[in-house]
């Protein structure tokens, strides 16, 4: 399906709504929803409460657990948004809210969410966190948990959160900048990463987006 006409780009941080809007995507509105899980979660739903877009798309850069499938650089669109901390204890003894029966929320018309919303029909998994992966040791005991996750960022789960409660489509693109647990900023590919968000949302003008 093409992008609707009033569709609307939510990104966390005002360095990466500086550079998306370099980059030639002024004709949609760009919102700054925060850094991270509880800011990006509220803000999208006060978005949500005063205009109802068609389509919501979060956007900006994200780490990979899977170098094949989400590479340094590249964009990809993610349909299952996972998120990992919310529960009971943590490394080995951490408990989801799946595995102790408690859904987070209970949609009156839809199944219980526990650890996942499917946003779309895309195939790649992105998980949300609420601290990014410190190292490579941390970004496998995450993986292990999730095996299916390609991508790893801080917004995208609670803001799918507030558009299945308001009722607003949702995509999910984010540009890879880095692997997950590499903290060396001087290696992060930032702006390549960024480029080819646009180049996939001015793509989504036609028939292109999932």
């Amino acid at each position: 399906m093409p992008l609707p006409p009033d569709t609307v780009l939510l990104v966390p941080t005002p360095g990466e709504r500086a550079q998306l809007l370099r980059l030639g995507l002024e004709e949609w509105p760009m919102v700054e929803v925060g850094f991270g899980l509880v800011s990006a979660g509220i803000s999208a739903m006060q978005l949500f409460q005063s205009r109802r877009p068609s389509l919501a798309i979060v956007v900006g850069i994200a780490g990979s657990y899977d170098l094949s499938v989400f590479p340094v650089g590249s964009a990809r669109w993610f349909g299952e948004i996972r998120v990992d901390g919310i529960g009971v204890g943590e490394g080995m003894r951490f408990q989801s809210p799946e595995s102790l029966g408690f859904p987070q929320w209970r949609p009156a018309d839809g199944d219980p969410v526990f650890d996942g919303i499917h946003v779309n029909s895309a195939p790649l998994t992105m998980l949300s966190v609420a601290a990014a992966s410190a190292d490579a040791e941390m970004a496998e005991v995450r993986r292990e948990r999730h095996p299916t996750a390609s991508g790893e960022d801080m917004e995208s789960f609670s803001v799918a959160m507030a558009a299945a409660m308001a009722g607003v489509p949702l995509r999910v693109l984010r540009g890879c900048s880095n692997p997950v647990g590499d903290r060396d900023h001087a290696r992060w590919r930032v702006a390549e990463a960024l480029e080819s968000v646009a180049k996939a949302l001015l793509d989504a003008r036609g028939e292109r987006m999932p």
